[in-house]
């Protein structure tokens, strides 16, 4: 099952051209790492756009950095998505919780996504503890999430090899 979960991952991220640019190093639930080329970019600058990135992708910013020490390159957040998934005809938001590790360095920077709790329904319940089945469902929530995440570093990297703010 694990193969079918691989197949189809590597499947969907080589046929969309913006995943080309974001490696997966790591990915087994609940944890998804990988490093990120940001070639020409020095650590303290990439670091300040990954900081305004999240500045304007959080809706609090300062409730979700945990720890952010320019020095070391590193910066921990916590936050959520939601997740519509479809399931017998009707759309069902899915609320992922996870922390995301980001570590800088010049020219690249490396993430680290870890699921917290995943909840759904109202009133809201976890169903953390379903994630080791290998049924249909479960197989498709995972590689939604790994979507998700890596449209996040596809988008933070844009914005960090982004010149645009740099000459005004």
């Amino acid at each position: 099952m694990k193969k079918v979960l691989l197949i189809s991952l590597g499947l969907l991220f080589s046929s969309h051209p913006c995943f080309a640019q974001i490696e997966i190093t790591e990915s087994v639930f609940p944890t998804y790492q990988g490093v990120v080329d940001i070639a020409g970019v020095p650590k303290d600058a990439g670091y300040d756009k990954i900081k305004a990135w999240v500045a304007t992708n959080f809706v609090s910013a300062n409730d979700v950095i945990q720890f952010d020490d320019r020095n070391s390159g590193k910066m921990i957040l916590k936050g959520n998505t939601e997740i519509p998934i479809r399931s017998v005809g009707m759309v069902i938001p899915v609320r992922v919780h996870f922390a995301l590790t980001i570590d800088v360095r010049d020219d690249r920077f490396r993430y680290t996504y870890t699921v917290n709790d995943i909840t759904s329904g109202s009133p809201s319940r976890s169903i953390m503890r379903d994630m080791d089945r290998d049924n249909k469902r479960i197989i498709e929530l995972k590689a939604l999430i790994v979507a998700t995440f890596t449209d996040y570093m596809s988008d933070l990297r844009t914005t960090v090899i982004s010149t645009d703010d740099d000459d005004w």
